[in-house]
């Protein structure tokens, strides 16, 4: 709740938080984003990050059919 109204401290937290989801190359589940929701944060350097999301192929895709 103190991120809700402390602008500084929520952008604070966000970058120690994406800085070690991208240094451990972690797997990242965030249901808020667009499907398949899972992917990976990257660094790009300046304090900036991309979403990279896990490629997804349907399963009759994946066997050939």
């Amino acid at each position: 709740i103190v991120y809700d109204v402390n602008p500084g401290e929520a952008a604070a937290e966000r970058q120690k938080t994406f800085s070690a989801f991208a240094d451990a190359r972690q797997l990242v589940a965030a249901p808020h984003l667009p499907f398949p929701g899972v992917g990976h944060i990257r660094a790009e350097g300046g304090g900036s990050f991309t979403w990279h999301p896990a490629e997804y192929r349907n399963r009759e895709e994946s066997q050939g059919q």
